[in-house]
């Protein structure tokens, strides 16, 4: 019963936080989890019916996406957050007059609580899953085209970063010049520096912003990034409580591997409207591929796969804000950056504009 549904999914979760909490009687918890996911589930099938309804009359993916939510608003079976208080009333209601429970040692606030805490996860869930219905009805996939010639990377230009492989032109660096630490004249230098006194780790003034914090040469030397506030630190990493000051959030720093900090240094920066941020995978600096261009969207692009999944992937949206995504960056309004991560071949992206 436990499955990947997310009715099923919302529905476990009630029971699971109503056991831990010893909040719950039941003898046949099974039969309760079901009768819960029946309850969803004739709200999915109200809003599927919708959504089928839609695609027989509109003519385009956004007008189709505008009439459902009218739709499901005059219908009584709105999407996202809309649908929380009737469904919230509805759950709470089915789990205090259920014949599978033979208790329920929790007061109306408290089973609300409970239930709207796996309503906020299910309900995302169900109007993705709609809206991808829609948008596959009129985006459809196109036929990957046959390889193309190896996208432009930095490595052509004789400059080697195992962190980097964008083009020459997506990399912060200085016009020719003599290099600052051995004045050795250079055509491209990274932060004053010339390449091999830059990959020495000579620019010791360098600084590169990432997920976890920037990153300073006494940061990588301990294997620890400067730190960003708690709210903001993504999980799997080790923390360091940094101590707070009087009146803000508190922050930590990040442990990282001190080599992999270390050649994250003798790497550039890439050009961005609002500052680097460089991710993460594995617990390592990801690899650099470029800014998003068509060129490197239909590299990625897997056959059959349309650009907005491919979009869709990389930022973890849904299927409504991966078409706006990817019409913004191929039309220039934004601007995305492609990592990958060495270890598992994971791509992720982030995206910003001026």
């Amino acid at each position: 019963m436990y499955d990947d549904k997310p009715a099923a999914r919302a529905a476990s979760a009630i029971l699971r936080r109503l056991q831990a909490q010893e909040s719950v009687e039941t003898e046949r918890p099974e039969e309760l989890v079901r009768e819960i996911v029946e309850a969803l589930d004739r709200y999915e099938h109200a809003v599927d019916a919708l959504v089928t309804s839609v695609l027989s009359s509109a003519s385009s993916l956004a007008i189709a996406q505008g009439e459902l939510d009218r739709r499901a608003v005059a219908g009584g079976v709105p999407l996202d957050d809309d649908a929380l208080p009737p469904l919230l009333a509805k759950i709470c209601t089915l789990l205090l007059e259920s014949e599978h429970v033979e208790e329920l040692f929790v007061d109306d606030a408290e089973l609300a609580k409970i239930v709207r805490a796996a309503l906020l996860d299910y309900l995302p869930s169900v109007a993705s899953q709609e809206r991808s219905k829609l948008a596959a009805a009129f985006v459809k996939p196109r036929p990957k085209p046959p390889a193309s010639q190896k996208l432009a990377s930095i490595a052509d230009d004789g400059y080697l970063f195992p962190l980097f492989e964008g083009p020459l032109e997506s990399a912060v660096a200085d016009d020719a010049g003599p290099c600052a630490f051995c004045a050795t004249p250079s055509e491209v230098r990274f932060a004053r520096a010339c390449f091999a006194c830059f990959r020495a780790g000579k620019a010791v003034a360098h600084v590169v912003g990432t997920e976890l914090g920037m990153v300073r040469a006494e940061d990588a030397a301990v294997g620890l990034t400067h730190g960003v506030p708690v709210s903001l630190a993504p999980p799997g990493h080790e923390r360091v409580d940094v101590p707070a000051e009087d009146g803000h959030e508190p922050w930590v720093r990040l442990r990282v591997d001190a080599a992999a900090l270390n050649e994250l240094l003798r790497t550039p920066r890439y050009e961005t409207w609002q500052g680097e941020s460089w991710l993460f995978c594995c617990q390592k600096p990801m690899v650099f591929m470029g800014p998003m261009r068509e060129a490197l969207l239909e590299r990625l692009r897997e056959p059959e796969q349309t650009q907005e999944e491919v979009v869709a992937k990389l930022l973890q949206v849904n299927a409504r804000d991966a078409h706006r995504r990817t019409a913004e960056v191929l039309a220039g309004r934004i601007s995305m950056y492609v990592f990958r991560c060495a270890s598992c071949a994971k791509r992720r992206a982030h995206w910003d504009s001026a």
